[in-house]
């Protein structure tokens, strides 16, 4: 509040322009002694819009009570809080008051507060004594302090997670500047790093993090303050959004044909698992059934961290001459556990005729592997021979003697898309 002596007897905080010559802070009256501390309110310099506050200690050190009849301020770029008039203060016992220094412009700024004391007799309150309490300081051109980034966006965030951001201040004018205060307005949002008060030398950098948990799914705001006596208020404004975990697992391949294998031989074929969540996916199982395959995994008990693969091997390693057919089971976390690979395969014996193809390997950079197709004449119908193929070549050892075989080949990327058919070759089996 800012007002004339009239309105000091109501609230502390005035504002008033007198030019008045008082007794000095710590006289003393008819036995009655005041002492101020400190002894006199020097704020020293503060940037131009930043504000500096000091408490300031009324000790009553007289054998009698004191009594406090009116605190009149003087300087146009000061204020007063506190107590308020009129109040006694015992023998030994003290009152505190707190004076703040906002500078408007640039220079020296003398002011002063005028304390009046008095004594109770018969009922009444009688003046005893007028102190003069000196108040200095000096308005100055702020501070700039910069921060990189100047705002801070998290993104989205599980809820129960957190996440964190580096952030740099600066001082970018050419004298020291000290933060005062940091505060943090918002659910969530945390400052690690940053300990106050501490003071930034010209040109000189501090680095510090803020973190974002959630605690709820929606979009949160938040505003980080820095304030400092000698720099202007410096802000930045914070957003992240708490999600709902998921986990998704997917396959590639989403199955595996192993087409012929020879008994007695191994064949192996790559999986890739990724997880299409926000959250760590963690295997707790993984079993395969109804074929003659091994695993060479060691998934049991990994965790896939968000948008991350795993890759693991099936050996397909026929016994007999039969068709087979089984699958991988992945046990998880994830919401769609358990996850399913069908397997299939047939077993054959080696053959006094076999068929060896090879071919070109694809310009493209995304090709994964490459799939096998036959066809018997006169039929133009093309079967499928293979699974996805990482090499450039394929033996054929199902083939019949007498029979007349068209075999051509396709290029398959990681989402699965084949490329058209390969230019087609024909073998004749004597």
């Amino acid at each position: 509040m800012r007002g004339t002596g009239s309105q000091a007897a109501r609230s502390l905080q005035v504002f008033l322009f007198l030019a008045f010559t008082g007794i000095a802070a710590g006289a003393t009256r008819a036995g009655e002694t005041l002492v101020f501390s400190p002894a006199a309110a020097n704020f020293g310099n503060v940037g131009i819009g930043s504000s500096k506050t000091i408490q300031v200690t009324i000790k009553n050190t007289g054998p009698r009570d004191a009594i406090l009849t009116r605190e009149n301020l003087s300087g146009d770029m000061y204020a007063l809080t506190g107590t308020p008039v009129p109040v006694s203060v015992a023998p030994g016992a003290y009152v505190a008051i707190s004076i703040t220094f906002e500078p408007t412009k640039e220079g020296s700024a003398p002011g002063s507060v005028i304390i009046g004391s008095g004594i109770r007799a018969f009922g009444k309150i009688y003046p005893s004594s007028l102190i003069s309490y000196s108040l200095s300081g000096t308005g100055v051109a702020p501070v700039p302090l910069e921060a990189t980034p100047s705002s801070v966006h998290f993104g989205s965030v599980p809820v129960g997670t957190s996440i964190s951001e580096s952030v740099q201040l600066k001082n970018a004018g050419t004298r020291s500047a000290t933060i005062s205060s940091a505060s943090v307005l918002g659910a969530g949002f945390t400052i690690v790093g940053l300990t106050t008060p501490i003071t930034l030398t010209a040109g000189s950098t501090k680095s510090f993090t803020l973190k974002f948990a959630p605690t709820g799914v929606g979009t949160d705001s938040g505003l980080i303050t820095l304030k400092s006596s000698s720099a202007k208020e410096l802000t930045l404004s914070m957003t992240g959004t708490g999600t709902k975990d998921t986990s998704t697992i997917s396959v590639s391949p989403a199955s595996l044909s192993f087409g012929s294998g020879t008994v007695g031989k191994t064949h192996k074929l790559a999986v890739t698992l990724k997880n299409n969540g926000n959250a760590n996916v963690t295997i707790s199982g993984v079993s395969l059934t109804g074929i003659d395959a091994s695993l060479s995994s060691g998934l049991n008990g990994a965790t896939i961290a968000a948008g991350q693969t795993a890759t693991f091997l099936v050996t397909f390693a026929p016994k007999n001459a039969k068709r087979m057919s089984g699958s991988v089971q992945i046990s998880s976390n994830a919401a769609n556990s358990p996850t399913v690979i069908p397997l299939s395969g047939t077993g054959v014996f080696l053959t006094a005729h076999s068929v060896a193809l090879r071919w070109n390997a694809s310009p493209s950079p995304s090709v994964v592997g490459y799939i096998v197709y036959r066809a018997t004449l006169p039929s133009t119908t093309y079967a499928i021979l293979s699974s996805p193929i990482s090499g450039l070549n394929y033996t054929d050892e199902t083939v019949e003697a007498g029979q007349t075989y068209t075999y051509v080949v396709t290029a398959v990327n990681p989402g699965g898309q084949e490329s058209p058919h390969s230019q087609s070759v024909t073998a004749v089996i004597p």
